[in-house]
């Protein structure tokens, strides 16, 4: 059993090692792939690292083909802040998806794609968020939502492909979508878990003026990974698209409480209420979790019992992370 993972970022690694783990041979397919991933490097036998572009259709079917690939799990992105033109975005996002599901249809392959709860757009009343919820066209009706971003359009648009391939042509195809991502391979430093867990691990202290209440619902790489494999080898499926999340939203104080218990000495204060964009310390954190875009947790019912999917509790996840941080800097 063999299948190609595009993409070896946090989620690619965890994706790979899962898959491993689970008896496959995996082909990490990635314009630079990262080989210094420990929990890779330990089962190195059974990974392959193909250097390879998504919009190179022949390359990507000629790995396909030479490695016996059963099925694709896509996970490879560009992030709209990282790059100075939207073709770059479009093109690797939208045209890779495409040329995936093209490489898939001609193979007759199952792909499993990351797409991301963003789509769901702001929730200011904080409702669950459930996979048959219309998609956010309707923000336009109302001023202060007209800021839909590349990001969440090529993640629609990536939908709307996949979706279509398996009306259109009968392909095998499922939508996962996290929320945001922490965890083994994850050093994104404007992000809450990882900012605190680095911070900490270094010794020094953070001070937020406000936003102890401001909540987020976060997705354990190693659950992601375990959530997309389920995806992957459930037959059959009754539905197309599955919330991968922990499922219930964390504040960011319970954030700093769990960094604490992991790294003891941890000095972590966070005032009252929701983070402030008035506030000129920690743009980064600011940016990362803006109060415009706050929305409910995600409903994981249907990953629940379509795939037997249950996330692992919040600090013990938080545990883990930190640990794995320890040992990248030791």
């Amino acid at each position: 059993m063999s299948v190609l993972v595009t993409g070896m970022g946090s989620v690619g690694v965890n994706v790979a090692r899962r898959f491993v783990d689970e008896g496959y041979e995996v082909v990490c397919y990635d314009v630079a792939p990262r080989r210094g991933i420990d929990f890779l490097e330990e089962v190195g036998d059974r990974v392959e690292f193909v250097r390879g572009d998504i919009l190179d259709i022949p390359r990507m079917l000629e790995t396909v083909r030479r490695k016996r690939v059963e099925g694709i799990i896509h996970t490879a992105i560009i992030y709209p802040l990282l790059v100075e033109t939207p073709d770059s975005v479009f093109r690797v996002t939208v045209e890779g998806q495409k040329n995936v599901l093209e490489v898939a249809r001609l193979e007759e392959l199952k792909v499993v794609a990351m797409s991301s709860d963003a789509v769901y757009g702001p929730r200011p009343d904080m409702t669950p968020c459930r996979e048959d919820d219309p998609t956010p066209m309707t923000w336009w009706a109302d001023p202060r939502w007209r800021m839909i971003n590349l990001y969440i359009a090529v993640k629609l648009c990536g939908e709307q492909l996949m979706l279509a391939y398996n009306t259109v042509y009968g392909l095998d195809t499922v939508v996962v979508r996290p929320c945001e991502v922490f965890g083994p391979g994850e050093r994104t430093v404007n992000r809450p878990i990882p900012y605190f867990s680095m911070k900490a691990l270094r010794g020094e202290p953070v001070q937020l003026e406000s936003g102890g209440d401001h909540a987020k619902d976060f997705t354990y790489a190693k659950d992601l990974a375990k959530g997309i494999f389920s995806a992957y080898a459930a037959k059959p499926l009754r539905h197309r698209v599955f919330n991968i999340t922990g499922g219930r939203l964390v504040t960011l104080r319970e954030v700093a409480e769990a960094v604490g218990e992991a790294v003891p000495g941890a000095r972590i204060e966070l005032g009252p209420g929701l983070l402030n964009p008035e506030v000129e310390t920690h743009r980064e954190l600011r940016a990362e979790l803006s109060t415009i875009w706050t929305r409910g947790p995600c409903d994981i019912t249907r990953a629940r019992e379509d795939l037997g999917y249950q996330p692992t509790p919040f600090k013990q996840a938080v545990r883990e992370y930190v640990e794995w941080l320890r040992r990248q800097a030791s």
